[in-house]
């Protein structure tokens, strides 16, 4: 990630939706705009029904503008408990979902780290495994230099590099 981020509050200042499709299938986007210039993007395809999903980020836009983007957990607990009485099924809650996204998206880039280590980081290591090449041969793949086991003259196991 590059460029310094931005000093003071940041505000949203809009949200724009993309409806792609592809093939037979309707794919919702969304990017959440701020005025610092930072931008978040999220997903919120909602198989068959693209129009409810883009009305639903539409519903979702007019209690965010103005808002900080930041604390994202609050957002959610806001727009599920608070925003509506009813929970609203699958629309809505795909369009939460893209929001959410998105504003993690924004977080990642305000604090200069990479979303997925800002969620958490690496969940697994590199770990040596072994695959079968070919009748009597097996590879060691993984983190090191690979190489290649099979049976030597006289019958017992042998490692090759």
């Amino acid at each position: 990630m590059t460029g310094a981020s931005p000093v003071g509050k940041v505000k949203i200042t809009g949200f724009k939706v993309y409806k792609v499709t592809l093939r037979w299938r309707d794919l919702v986007f969304l990017k959440v705009e701020t005025d610092a210039g930072l931008t978040g993007l999220g997903e919120a395809t909602l198989e068959g029904r693209a129009d409810l999903a883009e009305t639903a980020l539409r519903w979702l836009e007019e209690d965010f503008v103005e808002r900080d983007p930041s604390g994202v957990e609050e957002h959610w607990n806001r727009a599920y408990y608070q925003l509506s009485r009813w929970r609203n099924g699958p629309a809505v809650m795909s369009a939460k979902s893209a929001l959410e996204i998105a504003l993690w998206d924004i977080e990642a880039k305000r604090l200069d780290v990479t979303l997925w280590r800002l969620l958490g980081g690496r969940l697994r290591r590199p770990r040596e495994s072994i695959t079968r090449t070919g009748e009597r041969r097996w590879k060691v793949i993984g983190h090191r230099k690979p190489f290649t086991i099979g049976r030597s003259r006289r019958g017992s196991a042998a490692g090759r590099r």
